[in-house]
């Protein structure tokens, strides 16, 4: 036997011990495991909707509070109670109703009513007074009403108010005091239940688990989704009530969660037999990949050879000597298998793209450079800095003091923005800020001859762009167009479509013409063309910040997907810059 089928066939037996003996220990540490994490699950949902059942009970509390709060509702309230009634007293009760749940699309409907069993209820309502008078009764007899924070709440029953939709709402009812502190009334705030039953609604496993909300004070249940018997409840609640977050019976595992709010606990209960019906599965599917292992193990091992290896571990070779300076040798290894082949050539693609991606990178900081210090050179000039001050003396002297700190600010902004020289990269939501500073100050200078447009799509707005893209075509379209008119019109517009960016600058000047369009091209395309050993810095003495640097720049940030167009003639009879790129 050759030494290459020994060394696969004893490694075929080795690997097979190993799985058997990984699936015995890893069975028993996963099903302690798989436990563990039961326990910890049922208490994070017990926590979980407990949090979520205070926010409903804290929600039907306060549209109580809404309702109650004022001198305006106490008045009417107390005015209601007479014989002396008017309709005004029905309505402004009325609409402190409304008001306290409009806004509120989970609460069903608030009603009050005296211990006459007269009632003010929003929505539907059709009980006669004197079982409207039987309900106050009840809740006075059967509950202590009389204590300063007195409160039921009644859960899972038929809307007592417009029995004829079968609606089950759960409910919250406080007493109406005067000031004596003597019970005048209720009022009774509803919830929808299947609010509840999304709050309570949670699996362990794929299978639901029984929840039920009870309230300490008066020992009944608010909510339940096990549909068990009375007995079955009554002795969950006796368990609930030990001191534990967990408790355990014979077949079911109970998890306890108090509010931190409320006169209440929730209850969590899970079948012992969900929890096994995991560890069953992982058994399953842990036997099921042992087995898959020791096959592809025995069938595989064969066939790795030597012979299949040798130009993998060549090629290894090759990757460690690689460095920085020597990305483009040629990987000099004889493939024997189709994988190897497809191996040595992505590595052979991936080196070249690094190669290219160094290689522009370098442009592309060279090129940012020169843009971000001729963009500081321009605003920072006395030109533009007398320019834009003296616009500003004269708007103080004019009493313009408000447009005069406009400028101020604007002219802040730009030359912070400029001299911020360690970002190369924006969104184009910031360029458009800095764009509105620049156009402000221009505005402020030449007042009524210039007017500009300014257009995004809120999508692009988070989109990064090269830093200072935007002003200098600006900037151009204004210092070009004032020559030959009276009144500049700049409009600037950036959309997205299909994937795809577009932006547009367009003027009404005298437009661009052939030649100096095509110096332009012929620049770009020289740019693009040169050589990273050729490359020197004064290259891109090309007219600092105006168009050909800033399509240089684009074109090497966006790479093969940026696109640009140069229109010598618009509508208006000006230039039109279009550019764009992907997503």
């Amino acid at each position: 036997m050759k030494i290459s089928s020994r060394l696969s066939l004893a490694y075929a037996l080795l690997v097979t011990v190993f799985v058997i003996v990984a699936v015995f220990i890893f069975y028993r540490y996963y099903y302690a495991q798989i436990y563990d994490e039961g326990k910890e699950n049922l208490v994070q949902i017990s926590d979980t909707v407990m949090a979520q059942v205070d926010s409903h009970l804290n929600t039907l509390d306060q549209v109580t509070i809404d309702v109650m709060t004022g001198s305006s509702f106490s008045i009417a309230w107390n005015h209601w109670l007479t014989d002396e009634r008017t309709y005004a007293d029905t309505a402004t009760l009325r609409r402190r109703l409304v008001d306290a749940y409009k806004n509120r699309s989970n609460i069903r409907r608030v009603a009050i009513y005296n211990l006459d069993g007269e009632y003010i209820c929003t929505g539907t309502a059709e009980p006669e007074q004197e079982a409207v008078r039987e309900r106050a009764q009840n809740l006075i007899n059967n509950y202590n009403m009389n204590q300063a924070t007195s409160r039921v709440y009644l859960g899972q029953t038929e809307d007592f108010w417009d029995d004829s939709r079968g609606v089950t709402v759960v409910t919250e009812i406080k007493p109406i005091k005067n000031a004596d502190t003597v019970i005048t009334g209720f009022i009774e705030v509803q919830q929808n239940v299947f609010y509840m039953d999304e709050v309570c609604a949670a699996t362990i496993n794929g299978s639901e688990v029984g929840v039920a909300v009870l309230m300490d004070d008066t020992d009944e249940y608010f909510y339940s989704s096990m549909g068990r018997d009375e007995e079955y409840m009554e002795r969950l609640a006796q368990i609930s009530n030990q001191y534990s977050r967990i408790r355990q019976t014979k077949d079911e595992m109970i998890a306890i969660a108090p509010s931190n709010y409320f006169s209440c606990r929730t209850i969590v209960v899970v079948q012992k037999s969900v929890l096994n019906a995991a560890v069953n599965q992982v058994l399953k599917g842990i036997i099921l990949v042992a087995f898959i292992m020791i096959v592809l193990n025995a069938v595989f091992c064969r066939i790795i050879t030597r012979v299949i290896m040798k130009p993998l571990n060549s090629l290894v070779r090759h990757m460690e000597k690689i460095d920085i300076h020597n990305f483009g040798e040629k990987v000099l290894i004889r493939a024997k298998s189709p994988e190897t082949d497809i191996l040595v050539n992505s590595f052979e693609r991936m080196a070249k793209r690094l190669q290219e991606a160094l290689e522009r990178q370098k442009k592309m900081e060279l090129v940012q450079n020169k843009a971000l210090f001729d963009a500081l050179q321009s605003v920072m000039g006395p030109h533009f800095l007398y320019n834009s001050l003296g616009g500003i003396a004269n708007m103080c002297e004019q009493g313009e003091n408000e447009e005069a700190a406009d400028a101020c600010y604007s002219l802040t902004e730009i030359l912070r923005y400029a001299a911020d020289y360690e970002v190369t990269e924006v969104t184009i939501g910031d360029e458009m800020d800095n764009l509105k500073s620049y156009l402000s100050i221009m505005k402020s200078r030449y007042r009524q001859r210039l007017e500009y447009e300014i257009h995004m799509d809120d999508e692009c707005k988070y989109l990064l762009i090269p830093k200072l893209t935007y002003q200098p075509l600006a900037e151009n379209a204004i210092k070009f167009s004032l020559i030959e008119r009276e009144t500049v019109v700049i409009k600037i517009s950036t959309t997205c479509s299909n994937g795809k960016v577009t932006v547009e600058v367009a003027d009404n000047g005298c437009g661009i013409s052939e030649e100096a369009a095509e110096k332009i091209r012929k620049r770009l395309k020289e740019f693009s063309e040169e050589e990273v050993a050729l490359y020197t810095s004064a290259k891109v003495q090309f007219g600092g910040m105006g168009l050909g640097g800033t399509l240089i720049r684009l074109s090497l940030f966006y790479g093969d997907s940026f696109w640009y167009e140069l229109n010598p003639e618009n509508k208006e009879g000006g230039t039109s810059i279009l550019f764009g790129f992907d997503r």
